[in-house]
């Protein structure tokens, strides 16, 4: 209230200098509470419109995205049971129409920890990628921290040693990009790996297009992404 108090004080005398005109005590404290009251409004509607702007970008991250024309995205996810130390991995291939071409499914073994299952996924994910000859992959990932030391490894000097091997498997794949998944986007990757463990769905193995159990899930993501 006060900084109003002053600004209005300001104006009226700036108005009285220049302009020769005086103003009522009254009056230029009611204007004061005018002044105040809209600019509180008007905090009040940028404020909202706002948090719309962000409500809508997560809603667009929410939705699996294509990779551009020419382009494979490879969607990669992993599970961890704690108990029996292994690790559910999956990544799943889908080109710039969103139709899924390749996917693999395998466990690994001693894995004692959730970040351990998370860059034995990475690095299988990309070595399969070099097996089958595919080049211009987007690695999709939900791994955030890893990917921003790839990315940014100047800004994360103390994680750099941890990714020197995915960095030089990555180096095998010719145009390549790591990028960050949103779990909700990532849902169809997360579901195959899960399977490993709830459903005990543990034999690895590599097959042509996407599993029948998610037919539903694949084609409504495609039809999401191209709205």
């Amino acid at each position: 209230m006060f900084s109003w108090f002053l600004w209005r004080i300001w104006k009226n005398m700036n108005t009285f200098i220049y302009d020769a005109r005086s103003f009522c005590p009254i009056d230029s404290v009611a204007k004061m509470k005018e002044d105040m009251d809209f600019w509180f409004s008007a905090q009040m509607v940028s404020e909202d419109l706002e948090r719309e702007e962000v409500e809508e970008e997560a809603k667009r991250e929410e939705i699996w995205k294509p990779p551009l024309p020419g382009f494979y995205k490879c969607n990669i996810g992993g599970t961890w049971d704690k108990r029996k130390s292994i690790g559910g991995c999956v990544w799943v291939l889908r080109d710039e129409h969103g139709a899924v071409l390749i996917h693999s499914r395998r466990t690994f073994a001693n894995m004692r920890t959730k970040e351990q299952v998370t860059m034995q996924s990475l690095i299988w994910s990309i070595e399969s990628m070099v097996s089958l000859h595919f080049s211009n992959v987007i690695f999709a990932s939900e791994a955030a921290t890893i990917i921003n030391v790839v990315n940014r490894p100047i800004e994360w000097p103390a994680f750099t040693y941890q990714v020197d091997r995915l960095v030089s498997t990555l180096a095998l794949v010719s145009g390549w990009k790591l990028v960050f998944e949103n779990p909700a986007s990532n849902r169809g990757a997360g579901l195959i790996a899960q399977s490993v463990m709830r459903i005990s769905f543990s034999q690895s193995y590599i097959a042509l297009s996407f599993s029948e159990w998610l037919r539903v899930h694949f084609e409504n993501e495609n039809v999401q992404s191209s709205l």
